[in-house]
């Protein structure tokens, strides 16, 4: 069923002039939209050595991309709309209105997408951290850039291990030529020749515990002791917590309700070109028949037996004057 309504030239101003601000709005969100993917860029080379197999670019830069698209259609289509609510500016852009109305609809599918990929990109950070997190703490007594790396992290984000503490169990850490290894108790807790005791860095200790802070020797048998003194949630929670509440969730929400914008300003700039070409086949400023649907369902059908009979008549007119 098509929704038809007759809109006067009064009517396509109002309609026009609200296209218009749309528009306008939705342009600086493009701004909003392209300053988000700057944003997770800069997080996401700042911790670019603790994802693994992850391509730091893709994202933000389809982010920037819709952004920049956003900003520079959103401004021409708010100045289509603007010219086209008033008569004397209407021709400037009345016929490329249908091909500004189907970039409209690909923007909106494009938009779409970008809040989609926002929602839908946790789960590939959160492997990615995982598997990244584990292959850094491998090297932290070998490479002290790592080293001082891992350590801000967990003091930062109050975060201890990929997953949790334990993991730094599983994990030689500390370099042997530091050790006495002829001590009994260091030979107890060799593997191989790696060191592999119940041990974990400094930067777990929970800055807000009230107890003195025991990172060595954490297990003793098979009870956990000191565990309140050290962070007990993983990095890679902690991190991709981050990314998803402070940057992926609000973007696919702010992206989300820009799709919205794009897809009701689409619907009303198709009743206004329908309008303004239903009206012109009469009086170019008179009523005009808008509808939504590409066909023609709506309006008064001897409109066009009208047209045609008028055409015909100016066309009698003009050979009357030349003979």
């Amino acid at each position: 069923m098509c929704c038809s309504i007759e809109l006067s030239e009064r009517g396509r101003r109002i309609l026009g002039l609200v296209i218009c601000f749309i528009d306008a709005i939705l342009a600086v969100a493009g701004v909003i939209v392209a300053a988000l993917s700057v944003y997770l860029s800069s997080h996401l080379e700042t911790n670019m050595k603790f994802l693994h197999d992850y391509d730091t670019g893709t994202v933000p830069t389809f982010l920037l991309i819709v952004g920049i698209a956003m900003l520079i259609l959103g401004s021409l289509f708010s100045k289509a709309a603007f010219d086209s609510a008033f008569p004397d500016s209407r021709g400037r852009f009345q016929s490329f209105l249908v091909f500004f109305l189907a970039a409209k609809f690909i923007m909106t599918v494009v938009v779409f997408s970008a809040s989609m990929v926002c929602f839908s990109h946790r789960s590939v950070i959160d492997e990615s951290l995982k598997n990244g997190l584990y292959s850094v703490m491998r090297l932290y007594k070998k490479d002290m850039e790592l080293k001082v790396l891992i350590d801000k992290l967990q003091i930062q984000y109050m975060c201890c291990g990929s997953e949790n503490y334990v993991d730094w169990f599983k994990t030689s850490w500390v370099n042997e030529e530091f050790l006495d290894v002829d001590d009994e108790n260091i030979k107890s807790k060799m593997e191989n020749g790696l060191y592999m005791g119940k041990d974990v860095p400094f930067s777990c200790c929970h800055v807000h515990s009230s107890k003195p802070c025991i990172h060595r020797n954490v297990v003793k048998g098979t009870r956990v002791k000191y565990k309140p003194t050290l962070y007990t949630q993983g990095c890679a929670g902690t991190l991709i917590e981050f990314f998803e509440s402070e940057i992926l969730e609000p973007s696919g929400f702010f992206i989300l309700t820009a799709f919205f914008l794009q897809m009701f300003s689409a619907i009303l700039l198709r009743y206004l070109h329908t309008s303004i070409d239903d009206a012109a086949l009469m009086d170019p400023e008179g009523i005009g028949t808008a509808k939504c649907c590409p066909t023609v369902c709506a309006g008064d059908s001897m409109k066009y037996v009208e047209r045609d009979k008028k055409r015909k008549e100016e066309e009698e007119e003009k050979e009357f004057k030349k003979k």
